[in-house]
Formats: structure tokens, C-alpha cells, sequence
């Protein structure tokens, strides 16, 4: 069947393409209808023309090591469809004075998965003359696939030939154009999963969010437990499928994938080689799908991960992230909140996960421990939310959650440090409660000094029952603060 011209390539060749199908494809459909298995082999033959190689070769793009490729007509009556790229002057500095040839499978992406095909292949260079003797010709055999891994969807060689060789052979014509030919035979193609090679096309299958190819591999004997010890991580199939990351297309990948695993006998709370479950890199990676789904499974949002220093479990994980919705999820699911947790929202600013901590933490009758949790340099949360610049963070972690301010550090400059910008900002902000009766912070002129007083009660006429109007008692507490502020105490 004649085919239409091959486009011009940036310094490669244009010419004419012929394919020619021999045999017939058992229970496959042909060309147009798209690739099925088959039990027949098929052939396809495609010829092109690189005109005036010498000055191609010469190229910047050939010297640059830039691919060309040919894929006009390269199919055959099964739907095999076939992309052969070549590098004028070799595919790398190595390989430079050769021309390098590749067959490629050209819609590997779209191919069912467990998808395999048997093929021989040869690439010749045809004399002018079309004397096959003259010619220069290899062969090979190769299963293409993309499963199990090692993947293979295209073969070649990086030398396929000398320049030298070529003009020793005169293959190069007198028109200074190479004649390329490739002849590819499929013998049987099929995407039925080996028993021995289930647990591999598993894990290839989970990392790849291929649920109806997670079923299929299961159906063929795999084990659901299976562990990549391959790679070094020890990683089941849940953890590789909920490693993929916080794209809507992966979590739901994901999320589909957890029951299926699930209900073949997956260990929900398996660690890999670093400790962690796949709940821990679902959080990490910002899956809330996949999360939710290993919940519903009976993954244990207390579980730490083993090693970790400060300890680290689900919800510090989504702390530190500052994901609020997944923190929700694991403080419904029974998550205990933690000083590292709040710690770690407080340091970097995650208020919409620091509060909801919180809150869990005063039902549980914990929140003196987490609001009194420090780190490692022995600041406490207060002490990290001034230093961020969130002051009215920090006043309501002390005037809602009871948080210790008289000790924020370990460190006593770093402490007054904290302190200070804090003690100014409820009582400037606050001075116009003092006539409602709300506690406030009153300073004293000793910077490392301060009481909670609850202001005087007021008469029945709405004025105070000290001397001072309200206006003389705000300039008094701006009064006080600037002593604060300004006083040092000798060393």
C-alpha cells in the first residue's frame, strides 16, 4: 500500500514511506480500529530517504546529538503502530561518526496495561542500486512491554554504523542520499499477566493509580502485601500508590485503590524501610482522598513513625504542612493532639490548625500539657507565634487556651524579647475593656514583672470609680508600656 511522503525533519531526511501487512492478525482489528492482541504474526515494512546525508550529518542539529524520527504509515493490519528515531551523528559524544537507529513503540502510552509484543525487527541501509548483497543490515529480537519492570518500549543500537563504513560500502548514492530500510514482525502480542509476574506488574500497576490493573494483577495470583525490596524502600503497594501526590487524578487514583488492597489482605498499618505507613505519605503528600480512604480502612491515626526525632505522627505531619482539612479528618478519626503538632502550626503559622489542636486538646483535658510544650531551643508556642509577628495569635492562645507567659523560653532576654511586643498589644488594644469589666494585663515599670487585674467595678452612670476618666486610663497604660519598653535592668 503506498503511503504519503515522511515530513521534512530539521536536518534529516524527506522521502516516501511503503507498508506492506502480511498474515492476518488473530482477534485483532485492524489499523484504523486501534490494537488488540494477537495470535498471528503481522508484518510492516517501511522505507525513507535521508537526503544529502553528508551535509545533514553536518547540522547543527546532528552535531547537537538531536534525535530525527519517521513514523508515516509504520503500522501494520494488527494495529501495531511503530516510531523509528535516528541520530545522524550518533545520540551522544560517544557515539559520534555513527548513525544511531531506534524502533520505538509509538502509542505506548495508550496501550492496555500488561500490554506485550514478540517482535523481530532489521534495519538496513539499501544500495541505490537495490542490491540486498550490497546492503548493510541488523537484526535483533526484543519483547516490547511496559510491565513488569524492566519497561522496554524501544531497542536500537547507538552505533548502528560508521560513517566510514558507509562510504566504504558506497551506500551512500550518488545523490548523496541514504536509503533506510526497517522490517518488523510481530509474532504474538497479548496482555495476559504471568503468575510469575504478578507481584512485579502489581507494584507497577499501584504506581501508576491503575485500579482496573490492580484487580487484574490480583486475579493472577499477586499478593497484596508484596514489598518493593527491589528499589530499597521496602514499599508495599499502598504506599506506592499513595506516594503519587496531591493531584486530583492521583488522590482519586489512590483513594480507588485502598479498598480494592484493603479487601485482597493488605496490611493497612505496614511501615516501609523509613518507618512510615502509607497514612503517613498520604498526609505528606497532601492525598485527602487516599487519607480519608485509609481511614475508613482502619488506619491508626496515632501511629508515630518509627525513628522519627521529635516524634511525628499523621496529625503533626499535616501541622507542619498546614493542611486543615486533613487535621480535621484525623481529629475526628481519634488522632491525639500533641505538643509537637502544636508546636510545629505555632512555628510556622498554621492557625486554622493550631486552634482545631487545640480545642481537641481541652476535650481530652489535655491542653495545660500541649499549651505548656516546648522544642528543642525551649521556646513554647506563644514564644513562636510573636516571633512570626502574629501577636494576636499569641494574646489569644493566652487569654483563651490559659497558655504560660511569664516562662514563653528557657532563654530570660529571648523571654522578655517575646513578652514585650505582647504585653504593649493587650494593652493598647484592650484598653477600651477596661470599662466592661474584662481581665487585661497591667503592666508594672519592672519589665520581668506582670499581674492579671480585673479593673474596678463601675458606677451606675457608666464612670469609674477611681478618679481617672477613660481617656486618663488609656494614657496611663501607654504611659506604662513605653517604661516598658524603655527600661532595662542592669546586668
Amino acid at each position: 500500500t503506498a503511503m504519503p511522503a515522511a515530513p521534512a525533519e530539521a536536518g534529516g531526511g524527506s522521502g516516501e514511506a511503503a507498508a506492506r501487512a502480511a498474515g492476518a492478525a488473530g482477534g485483532g482489528t485492524t489499523a484504523a480500529g486501534g490494537w488488540a492482541p494477537q495470535a498471528r504474526p503481522t508484518t510492516v515494512v517501511c522505507r525513507w530517504v535521508v537526503p544529502d546525508f553528508e551535509t545533514a550529518r553536518r547540522s547543527d542539529a546532528a552535531r547537537a546529538h538531536k534525535g530525527m524520527y519517521h513514523d508515516a504509515g509504520f503500522v501494520d493490519a494488527a494495529g501495531n503502530r511503530w516510531l523509528l528515531y535516528y541520530f545522524l551523528d550518533g545520540d551522544g559524544a560517544d557515539n559520534a561518526g555513527h548513525v544511531s537507529l531506534y524502533l520505538s513503540v509509538r502509542d505506548a502510552a495508550t496501550l492496555p496495561f500488561g500490554w506485550q509484543k514478540h517482535a523481530t525487527f532489521t534495519m538496513s541501509v539499501d544500495h541505490a542500486s537495490g542490491d540486498a548483497s550490497r546492503g548493510y543490515a541488523k537484526w535483533a529480537t526484543q519483547v516490547f512491554r511496559a510491565a513488569p519492570p524492566p519497561a522496554v518500549q524501544d531497542w536500537g543500537w547507538p552505533k548502528f554504523a560508521a560513517h566510514t563504513e558507509l562510504r566504504a560500502r558506497d551506500l551512500i548514492g550518488t545523490d548523496g542520499a541514504l536509503r533506510v530500510r526497517a522490517t518488523v514482525t510481530v509474532s504474538v502480542s497479548s496482555t495476559d499477566i504471568a503468575r510469575s509476574d504478578a507481584d512485579a506488574c502489581l507494584l507497577a500497576a499501584a504506581r501508576t493509580g491503575a485500579a482496573d490493573a490492580v484487580r487484574r494483577c490480583l486475579r493472577a495470583g499477586a499478593d497484596a502485601a508484596h514489598r518493593d525490596v527491589a528499589a530499597g524502600s521496602a514499599r508495599t503497594p499502598l504506599h506506592l500508590a499513595c506516594a503519587r501526590g496531591h493531584r486530583a487524578d492521583a488522590d482519586t487514583a489512590a483513594a480507588a485503590i485502598v479498598p480494592v488492597l484493603a479487601a485482597a489482605g493488605a496490611d493497612i498499618d505496614a511501615e516501609d524501610a523509613h518507618g512510615e505507613t502509607a497514612l503517613h505519605l498520604a498526609v505528606a503528600k497532601g492525598a485527602s482522598r487516599a487519607a480519608r480512604a485509609l481511614l475508613r480502612a482502619g488506619a491508626d491515626p496515632a501511629r508515630p513513625v518509627r525513628g522519627a526525632t521529635p516524634r511525628e505522627d499523621a496529625l503533626t505531619l499535616a501541622a507542619g504542612a498546614g493542611r486543615a482539612e486533613l487535621a480535621s479528618a484525623l481529629i475526628s478519626a481519634g488522632a491525639p493532639p500533641s505538643g509537637e503538632a502544636a508546636l510545629l502550626a505555632a512555628r510556622k503559622g498554621h492557625l486554622d490548625v493550631l486552634w482545631p489542636v487545640l480545642d481537641a486538646a481541652r476535650a481530652d483535658d489535655r491542653l495545660p500539657e500541649l499549651v505548656a510544650a516546648r522544642n528543642a531551643r525551649g521556646d513554647t508556642a506563644v514564644a513562636l507565634l510573636v516571633a512570626r509577628g502574629d501577636v494576636d495569635a499569641a494574646a489569644r492562645l493566652v487569654a483563651d487556651y490559659r497558655a504560660p507567659l511569664a516562662d514563653c523560653s528557657r532563654d530570660r532576654k529571648a523571654s522578655l524579647q517575646r513578652r514585650t511586643p505582647l504585653y504593649l498589644s493587650q494593652n493598647l488594644l484592650e484598653s477600651r475593656a477596661w470599662r466592661r469589666g474584662r481581665t487585661r494585663i497591667q503592666l508594672r515599670p519592672n519589665p520581668y514583672q506582670c499581674i492579671l487585674r480585673r479593673p474596678r467595678a463601675t458606677h451606675a452612670s457608666g464612670s469609674c470609680s477611681n478618679s481617672a476618666s477613660g481617656r486618663d486610663a488609656t494614657e496611663t497604660v501607654e504611659r506604662e508600656a513605653k517604661l516598658t519598653l524603655t527600661s532595662r535592668p542592669r546586668q
